[in-house]
């Protein structure tokens, strides 16, 4: 898996799924608590176990 420089950094993050149809999920996070990063480590968490190949930085 390839995490992208400063993607932890980014409001919008775009989550690339590889599977059968190539599907493509788009995470936001909202920047409204200060526990934004420990909330997308657990959806970076989730994606990794349902098979994520790539995480992209959209910004």
């Amino acid at each position: 898996m390839n995490i992208y420089k400063n993607v932890l950094n980014k409001i919008n993050s775009l989550c690339q799924k590889i599977n059968y149809n190539m599907q493509v999920e788009i995470v936001k996070i909202c920047k409204d608590t200060k526990n934004t990063k420990s909330h997308f480590l657990q959806i970076l968490k989730k994606l990794i176990q349902s098979g994520v190949k790539s995480v992209y930085d959209s910004g």
